[in-house]
């Protein structure tokens, strides 16, 4: 609601009217989802008195794109009656997943004024002549002077996301060639200034490019409340069945993300409010018995920082017992006795996202299957992103999930391994130094260095991928830093050839999942170079030893 609907149902609730609120959460794969609504308007109008509907369904546009809906009801009415019209009428038509019906009160209407918005009610206040009926006329002329939105195909704005990467690679292609001109001693000085124009051509194509690419980013974010508008009735569900109490606070609902991110979290964060309900809350009594509220406490967070989207999912109830995931992972064999106990809680924390994997000790239909929190490691993985976890006994446990804010061009660093190119994610990369080949030590077999005073082990990228490492008689080597888990690894290879912008395309499904290789792109130069993610390279090589 803007500040004028706001403001003239605070009146209305002033003269003493009783209002009601019909809020209808629409299926987001609905078709006609505009005349359904008013097929529902009309049946509700004939027994109650709608006076206000958000958006206005007397429109003869409607966006399809719209998956809102609020009715506002005027009058004496018996709630329960009113609920049990509305969801008969719901029935006829299916395009409503849930409704919500309350009593409307003043702390409904919190409304923040600012300067704009006082001259606009000043000047409104002037010329109203004060009626009912014409608050509501005024409503309806806003309300059609705000629509102003166009419904594209997502498939339009793939093909243009593919362009920007086109032209992106077209201005490598160019960067190459001023750079093969600059290294050459030209001469003539008509030659010289026709290279200058060229450098000034390619800095404005760049910045161009660069707009076109974040308007086009623009176009494809949504509100992640297109996701969050789910859990509420989830929350219930498994409360009900559970027996629990179970209050869901959301946070940061018009945070925008890319809508192919969008599509990929919704199974994460469903999973992981499923396990807070069912893992997480304790059942009333025995949150009493720990000196805590009987009503346990869901709390989901989202924002945006710099290129990455937060989503913390956070708890209040037990905690993770670290003690029965040991016993657990002893039991299913994933590891030794001797191995559990030279591990932190943060890498035993890490077996519960293992396929197969539960705590629960009966299996139903909401737990103890070992599916759930690794479809929310393996979607995060496909995006790039990662999750971290942090728990404290009778306190609660969060899930922080990082995501890109786009998954359609990103910045990687260009590496050179023998005599091939790799591209590694750039945000994965904590530093890059130069290692003297002396340098580097053999403890048990395994490559170290010393690093600013920190042992890190080091790997190199050839013997990871596969390849025989060629014995050579250079004194140094590049080694890039990343962090693994709550470590940090190094990555031995050759020469670092610089940043780049790219738009990644992911492997074809002939080639498979391939661990490690997260997508390919195609230089300024027309090479196929393969983008690699370091932590599935790390695994790679501890799997084989």
């Amino acid at each position: 609601m803007n500040y004028e609907e706001k403001k003239f149902l605070m009146e209305l609730l002033d003269e003493g009217k009783k209002i009601y609120k019909i809020e209808f959460l629409l299926k987001p794969e609905a078709e006609f989802k505009s005349p359904s609504m008013a097929k529902i308007y009309k049946a509700l109008k004939k027994k109650y008195n709608i006076f206000l509907t958000i958006p206005d369904v007397e429109q003869e546009h409607v966006s399809e794109e719209v998956n809102e809906y609020l009715f506002f009801i005027e009058g004496d009415i018996e709630i329960n009656a009113l609920r049990q019209d509305v969801e008969d009428i719901c029935k006829t038509e299916d395009v409503v997943e849930i409704f919500f019906i309350q009593k409307l009160i003043k702390e409904d209407l919190e409304v923040t004024e600012t300067e704009e918005v006082d001259k606009i009610v000043n000047q409104s206040e002037s010329d109203q002549t004060g009626t009912f009926e014409d608050g509501i006329k005024n409503l309806k002329e806003i309300d059609i002077k705000r629509i102003d939105s166009v419904r594209i195909d997502i498939n339009k704005l793939n093909n243009l996301t593919n362009l920007a990467g086109e032209l992106i690679t077209c201005k490598s292609q160019l960067n190459q060639i001023l750079n093969a001109f600059k290294e050459t001693n030209i001469k003539d000085k008509t030659l010289s200034n026709l290279i200058s124009n060229l450098e000034k051509g390619i800095l404005r194509l760049e910045r161009i490019s660069f707009d076109i690419q974040e308007g086009i980013t623009s176009l494809r974010l949504l509100p992640i409340k297109n996701v969050l508008r789910k859990l509420p009735r989830i929350v219930r569900e498994v409360a009900q069945k559970e027996g629990k109490e179970v209050e869901l606070i959301i946070k940061g609902e018009e945070t925008e993300i890319d809508k192919i991110i969008l599509e990929k979290i919704t199974d994460p964060l469903v999973h992981l409010v499923r396990n807070c309900v069912n893992h997480g809350i304790e059942k009333p009594e025995e949150r009493i018995a720990k000196g805590k509220r009987p009503q346990g406490r869901i709390l989901i967070e989202a924002y945006a920082e710099g290129e990455n989207i937060y989503v913390n999912v956070e708890d209040d109830g037990k905690g993770i017992d670290i003690d029965k995931v040991k016993e657990k992972a002893l039991l299913k064999g994933i590891v030794t006795k001797d191995e559990i106990e030279r591990m932190s809680d943060d890498e035993i924390i890490e077996f519960i996202f293992l396929p197969g994997f539960s705590t629960a000790d009966k299996i139903n239909d909401v737990a103890g299957r070992g599916v759930g929190m690794d479809v929310v490691k393996k979607n995060l993985s496909e995006l790039k992103g990662e999750i971290k976890v942090k728990t404290e006994k009778d306190k609660g446990t969060s899930f922080l999930m990082i995501i890109p804010l786009t998954v359609a061009i990103i910045k990687t660093l260009l590496v050179l391994a023998g005599d091939k190119l790799y591209l590694l994610p750039l945000e994965k990369v904590v530093e890059t130094v130069k290692i003297r080949k002396d340098s580097i030590k053999s403890i048990t077999g395994k490559k170290v260095c010393s690093i600013k005073g920190e042992i890190v082990p080091f790997f190199s990228l050839q013997e990871i991928l596969g390849y025989q490492k060629s014995e050579d008689d250079r004194s140094y080597y590049f080694g890039i830093i990343v962090k693994y888990r709550e470590s940090k690894v190094g990555i031995i290879v050759d020469r670092l050839m610089g940043e780049y912008d790219v738009v990644v395309k992911p492997l074809d499904q002939f080639v498979g999942n391939v661990k490690g290789v997260v997508g390919s792109t195609i230089l300024g130069d027309g090479k196929v170079v393969l983008l690699l993610e370091p932590e599935q390279l790390i695994e790679r090589v501890i799997q084989m030893v």
